[in-house]
């Protein structure tokens, strides 16, 4: 969807870092994937690590990789809470993250009673609010990132 969303935009990803944790079969992934996919993909299907220096850092990677010229768009959606806020976290309190992602797509958990049941959402947003997550979104913003919740 990102990459045809921003494909009728004119805008092409050069590069693409995916992450899966869960194992996968390569084969059945990577046909169903377009040649234009293919082409830039580097695939790790191993977990995101939230150590800012480790190898399977996707922040490392946009801190080593990119320039603040480049246009980077961050989707973060691994269903891994703490993983996820401290990666967030991370943006908000490095200047050199914040200042290279010009999108980002993000999934914020927090606790409400109209996602809890079959979503998933009860045990993973605890202790966060829709306030919080608006407010994080607005800190986000006020870095230059244009922040959307992915749901």
């Amino acid at each position: 969807w990102l990459v045809e969303t921003f494909a009728s935009r004119s805008v092409r990803f050069d590069r693409i870092f995916a992450w899966e944790a869960k194992p996968v079969v390569q084969k059945d992934l990577y046909e169903e994937m377009p040649i234009s996919v293919i082409d830039v993909i580097s695939y790790f299907n191993v977990p995101v690590s939230s150590d800012p220096s480790s190898k399977f850092s996707p922040l490392r990677l946009i801190r080593d990789l990119t320039r603040p010229k480049d246009f980077v768009v961050l989707k973060l959606d691994i269903d891994n809470s703490p993983i996820e806020n401290a990666l967030v976290q991370q943006i908000l309190h490095d200047s050199s993250l914040s200042s290279r992602i010009d999108v980002m797509f993000f999934e914020h958990h927090y606790d409400s009673p109209a996602l809890m049941n079959g979503y998933g959402w009860a045990r993973s947003g605890i202790g966060q609010t829709m306030a919080k997550s608006y407010n994080l979104f607005f800190k986000l913003r006020s870095l230059g990132i244009l922040a959307h919740s992915w749901v």
